[in-house]
This record gives structure tokens, sequence and C-alpha cells, in this order.
């Protein structure tokens, strides 16, 4: 009887590592990938939309700014203003000089989307998915949910999805479970309320704006 030799699953073959992506001139460039094993382990601020291996609990890579946006695999974020927060926060990191690396699970459709939003507000390419998919990812913005979304509040051309398949939107900003912007719900141990989540890179305040309050015994 013969026995079938197993094909051992590589990251070539799950089309990992992505090239690093380049923004905009002058930028460090972004590297993508899944956020729960990034391709990079030590830059600047991790950024997960599924998924995410928080860096202070789950080395070896560097600890590091971490955020996590949950978006439903291959769907486009029901909040707009927080997602163009999240876009125009990374930004500023990266005119900083922050390296970026932001992931979901294959690094395509949400990971692609996001790439796509930051090339666009940046540069204001219209061909900003086109360029994603030719120095990134073909598979970049998988369905037609996801362009969609990009069209509509980023004013990019569309182009055709990658994967035939309609989802329902959802998304939600969150760390540590709870909704960012919900301050009126979170109580002293919450730790967005202390500032524990996030040590900011740029600027002296955390992501949400609040002041950051760091206690050494979270390291």
């Amino acid at each position: 009887m013969s026995r079938r030799k197993s094909k051992k699953i590589t990251a070539v073959r799950l089309c990992w590592p992505h090239p690093l992506l380049e923004i905009k001139p002058g930028m460090p460039p972004v590297a993508g990938g899944g956020c729960s094993t990034p391709a990079v382990d030590d830059y600047d601020i991790y950024i997960g939309f599924d998924r995410m291996n928080f860096t202070t609990r789950h080395l070896p890579w560097t600890p590091g700014v971490e955020v996590e946006y949950f978006v439903k695999d291959m769907t486009a974020p029901t909040d707009v203003a927080t997602y163009r927060k999240l876009i125009d926060w990374t930004l500023e990191q990266m005119e900083g000089g922050a390296r970026v690396h932001a992931g979901c699970i294959g690094g395509h459709g949400r990971t692609g989307m996001f790439f796509v939003a930051l090339v666009a507000v940046a540069t204001g390419r219209k061909d900003a998915i086109a360029y994603v998919r030719e120095h990134y990812c073909k598979k970049a913005c998988e369905t037609s949910t996801q362009i969609d979304f990009l069209v509509k509040h980023f004013g990019v051309d569309s182009v055709k999805a990658s994967k035939n398949a309609e989802f329902t939107k959802g998304g939600m900003w969150t760390q540590g479970g709870k909704n960012i912007f919900d301050t009126a719900n979170w109580t002293s141990s919450d730790s967005l309320a202390n500032g524990k989540a996030i040590v900011p890179l740029v600027s002296s305040v955390t992501i949400w704006g609040d002041s950051l309050c760091i206690e050494e015994e979270d390291f």
C-alpha cells in the first residue's frame, strides 16, 4: 500500500511573506500578513483586524504600540469615522518615522483594504487598489464589499474582486474586548482607562486622545 506524502504548508504557499509596501515616498514602508504571526518582529506599531496577539504577552516580537480594530472576515467596517481615525493616526505615526505592521488572517482582504485606504488618503491616488495589488499582493481587497467601501468612502477606482462573494459589513475598534470610544463605561481597572494598553510612539497621548499612564509592573 502506497503512503501519500503530506505537503508541508509553507509561508510561500500561504502567500506569505508579502513584500513591504511603500504608501508614500519618504515614509517607512508598511509590512502586512497575519496579526497572530506578524511578518516582522521588530516594528514600532502592530495593527490587527482579527485574531490579534498582543505583543506584551506574545513574544518574541518586540513590544510596541498595539491596536486591534476587529473587522469580520471578508467584510468592511461599519463605523467609517473610527476607521478614518485609525487611517489618519497611522499616517501621522508614519510621518514621524514609525514602522507599521498590519494584519488579519491571510493579510489579503482586510489588510489590503487598510493599505489601500492609507495610499488613497496619503497620496490621493484613484488607482490605489491596483497599486496595492501590484506592489503588495494581487489578492488585496478580496470582496466586492471591501471594494465598494473603498470606492464610496475613499474615492478610489473600482476593480474586480479577487473573491466572488458578498458579506454583511461589520467592524468595531476594540482593545481588550471593549470599544475604545465607549469611555463612559470604563472603570479604573480597564487597560483603556489607565492607558496601559497602548504606548504612543510620536505623540504624548494615546491613540484615543487621553493622557498616557504606564506602570512599570506591566512590563
